[in-house]
């Protein structure tokens, strides 16, 4: 197996060469003829049997088409960062077998029949939550689409009825002044941490009480998925596949994209009610090590890998 890369080198690449799987760093063929015939050369010269694209960029598809390799077309998302409503049905034209990450990222794509194979993650040993501390932590991408200033109004909320109360946001991104600039408006400041890129967020996470995935569309919800695994209560908006990650009422609470009202009152139920918070904690944990492991992701995707190339 090896792993390419197109555009600038990122922290995963030197992440999968310490772990022994080989990379490399190409540039992003895009509408640079040099760039498109150098994929090309690179992919017919190359000794695998299938290519798992992870990007459905038209000029990779086509690309990986031409060179007759297997293709198998990974779905990750029906948004793009900078939207707010899923765009335009996905086309899977020259896949030879297409995975979506969720039913809803599935039923967005055209053409082909689509497998979903849920992200799996490790399960913590034990519930990690700091169910009483009332901090209410959330990881993501600071771009539009990831509705954080709807999550910041509703701590404004939150803050009125629990003083202590505090918001740690774990990612970057091009939001990041912006965001900092309305925590200062709405005079929350005080209250809200950004912590910036965290590569792997368990331990920040143990200082959490709840997690929140405020979004305005998610494929599936990768960092939501990882609370649920350290025993955490998701409070998140019921778009994309979060609702296939979230059971209302169960692990955690879902509500309307723009209702930061709604949202403020499922994260204070949660601060104010320690044991239920921890009671739909564990029954996330739970569900993480089954429905969501990471041994039936491999094995999903294992299955998808042998029927590619046994035709």
């Amino acid at each position: 197996m090896e792993a390419w890369f197109f555009g600038e080198p990122g922290p995963l690449v030197q992440e999968l060469e310490a772990a022994g799987v080989p990379s490399r760093v190409l540039p992003f063929p895009g509408k640079s003829p040099v760039a498109l015939l150098r994929t090309w050369q690179e992919l017919r010269g190359s000794n695998a049997e299938i290519v798992h694209l992870h990007l459905w960029s038209r000029t990779l598809r086509w690309t990986t088409a031409a060179s007759g390799k297997k293709m198998l077309l990974h779905l990750h998302a029906r948004t793009a960062e900078s939207g707010r409503a899923a765009g335009p049905k996905i086309p899977t034209g020259g896949a030879d077998a297409v995975v979506a990450v969720s039913e809803a990222v599935a039923r967005h794509a055209s053409g082909k029949r689509v497998v979903v194979i849920y992200p799996g993650v490790e399960a913590a040993g034990a519930l990690a939550g700091a169910y009483g501390a009332q901090v209410v932590g959330t990881a993501c991408r600071l771009v539009p689409v990831k509705a954080l200033p709807c999550l910041l109004a509703a701590m404004a909320m939150v803050i009125k009825r629990f003083p202590n109360a505090r918001l740690e946001i774990a990612g970057e991104g091009a939001e990041r002044t912006a965001l900092e600039a309305e925590s200062v408006r709405l005079g929350i400041a005080d209250h809200v941490r950004f912590l910036g890129w965290i590569p792997e967020p368990q331990d920040t996470m143990r200082g959490w009480s709840v997690f929140v995935q405020a979004s305005w569309d998610e494929g599936f919800p990768v960092a939501a998925l990882e609370a649920m695994a350290m025993g955490l209560p998701i409070v998140a908006t019921a778009v994309g596949g979060l609702p296939e990650l979230v059971a209302n009422g169960r692990n955690g609470w879902l509500v309307d994209a723009s209702d930061a009202e709604a949202l403020a009152g499922r994260i204070a139920d949660l601060l104010a009610d320690s044991e239920g918070a921890r009671r739909m904690g564990e029954a996330g944990w739970r569900e993480a090590q089954t429905r969501f492991s990471r041994q039936r992701m491999a094995e999903s995707m294992a299955a998808v890998y042998e029927q590619l190339a046994s035709r």
